[in-house]
């Protein structure tokens, strides 16, 4: 509002968006760098200290694993040395789908009554009293789950990192990053950071007690609470679309449907489909119910 040019907002915006995510990945390519080094050089070390953590742990005993696990820290550690080589082949598709990516949402942020218009016109005249609320309950529901779920990512990968620096684990800051990104991603979740990492506590420093609580919190609170619940519960408030139900399930179904994509795709449909059958049944659309009331005595009056 204040720069009064769009383009030009629209560069500050991706500008804000990217050169955080940069130093992002930069800062953690670095650190998971150096793990890598350290896995790498300490090898026989380690294997031997999560084969003196395991024994320690109730019922340890009976897995003998003293052949394995070196083979499989080995594995491990060629795996962490072989990511350099392969993330430097992939760089040119990387960099092209960013490229598109950044391209796509310049062209929408500064073309969008465009596209809007366009798609508009390509929509048959005895359906032009859909077009209004179908568009509307889009860009609502839309807003509510982008906002639910980046809103409880945060939260979540908040919690992972006050657990990495109660116990001390390595590669904190790294880890709840990772749990922010790898929670967007269907199926997996922080649980793939926060149970490796109870894992580690009770093998590695022996911590049975934290290593436990830490597999708790995780599970009742990141992957229960914020995604059964939280999650659905702010996006359908913020969307004033869809209710809790139909969001949860439009959110479950759509990502194990859609995949990713389905974060967005299974609250639209739903909400397309709310859309027509309010209009079939004469209820008022989220247009109508955002009306001042000034406004529609005004209209009465008239």
């Amino acid at each position: 509002k204040h720069l009064k040019n769009r383009s030009l907002t629209a560069i500050l915006s991706i500008v804000l968006l990217t050169v955080p995510l940069l130093a992002i990945v930069i800062y953690s390519w670095v650190e998971i760098s150096g793990a890598a080094k350290y896995l790498d050089q300490h090898s026989e070390e380690i294997a031997a200290r999560l084969s003196s953590g395991l024994k320690q742990l109730p019922f340890g005993q009976r897995f003998d694993l003293e052949q394995q696990l070196p083979r499989w820290v080995n594995a491990a550690a060629d795996s962490s040395a072989n990511i350099a080589d392969e993330l430097r082949e992939a760089v040119d598709i990387l960099m092209i789908g960013i490229a598109v990516f950044l391209f796509t949402c310049f062209y929408v942020l500064t073309e969008h009554e465009k596209i809007r218009g366009y798609i508009r016109s390509r929509i048959p005249g005895r359906y032009h009293d859909l077009t209004d609320p179908v568009a509307e309950n889009i860009q609502a529901v839309v807003y509510g789950v982008l906002y639910g779920t980046f809103l409880t990512q945060l939260i979540k990968s908040v919690v992972i990192l006050a657990m990495n620096l109660i116990w001390n684990v390595p590669l904190a800051i790294v880890l709840a990053i990772a749990s922010f990104f790898i929670g967007l991603l269907p199926v997996v979740g922080s649980w793939t950071i926060y149970t490796p990492v109870a894992i580690y506590l009770m093998l590695w420093r022996g911590d049975i007690f934290g290593g436990v609580l830490m597999l708790i919190i995780g599970f009742v609170g990141n992957t229960l609470f914020m995604s059964m619940y939280l999650r659905p519960k702010i996006a359908a408030e913020k969307s004033e679309v869809l209710n809790f139900y139909w969001m949860f399930i439009a959110l479950v179904t759509g990502v194990y449907t859609f995949g990713l994509m389905g974060i967005i795709i299974g609250p639209v449909l739903i909400a397309v489909l709310k859309a027509v059958l309010d209009a079939v049944a004469g209820r008022k659309t989220l247009i109508e119910r955002r009306r001042r009331p000034r406004e529609i005595a005004a209209e009465t009056i008239t």
